[in-house]
């Protein structure tokens, strides 16, 4: 058989709060709305109290397993505690609660306070911890950026450099193999010309030496023709 444990919680009569809660007093946010919230009693099986009958209805939920017992609030009895706030006219400083039950809400009441305040603080520091950390990250992310924008403009600028000395060492080098062709087509032209002027030389060189020998010849001829008619004459 399941044990049971009374959880002190106001329930959805026309229950009042202490005076001397009122001053620990303070709305519960809706952000606790369907929130479990273990209980801290201890787990005895106690019999029920005239008070307890109050906690029969649909202003809360009691969930309990075999470790833990748990208990949701509900969004009516938020209301509830709204309704009979210490602000709200309908509120008595009287109480039929007991000293104990009544100390123990109390308890609860400033412990609600002081978590929604943690809770209140945490999610400013989170959101402020949340700015921080993107801005950051933004700032990281621009240097980043910032960084491979210059890293890219140096790898352009050294290879545009290392074109440009490219290029020229291949045009000092065209124009040098230019230079020399046009030596060399100097060199082999005069060569040619000199080959001509050689040939052309021994030519007429050749020519005269064949006339003189031509004219010694018909002269040598003409002696002997003449030696020829002489003697034939006798």
């Amino acid at each position: 058989m399941k044990q049971r444990t009374t959880v002190p919680i106001l329930s959805a009569n026309k229950s009042y709060i202490s005076s001397s809660s009122s001053n620990d007093y303070a709305y519960v946010n809706r952000i606790y709305l369907n929130r479990v919230f273990p209980s801290r009693l201890p787990l005895k099986r106690v019999e029920p109290e005239s008070w307890q009958r109050f906690l029969n209805g649909n202003k809360f939920t009691i969930k309990e397993n075999k470790p833990n017992i748990h208990t949701i609030l509900n969004e009516n009895y938020i209301n509830l505690l709204n309704e009979y706030s210490p602000g709200n006219e309908n509120f008595h400083k009287s109480s039929f609660l007991p000293t104990s039950v009544q100390e123990h809400l109390d308890h609860l009441y400033k412990q609600m306070n002081d978590l929604t305040l943690e809770l209140s603080n945490q999610q400013c520091e989170h959101k402020q911890l949340e700015i921080k950390t993107r801005k950051i990250l933004s700032n990281q992310l621009q240097d980043r950026e910032k960084e491979l924008q210059e890293c890219l403009q140096r790898h352009l600028f050294d290879h545009e450099k290392k074109l440009k000395e490219q290029e020229k060492k291949y045009i000092e080098l065209l124009n040098k193999q230019q230079m020399q062709n046009v030596q060399r087509e100097r060199e082999s032209k005069n060569k040619l010309d000199f080959i001509r002027n050689t040939c052309h030389t021994y030519k007429i060189s050749l020519d005269k030496e064949n006339a003189e020998k031509y004219q010694i010849k018909l002269a040598h001829d003409k002696k002997r023709t003449r030696k020829h008619k002489s003697k034939i004459q006798n």
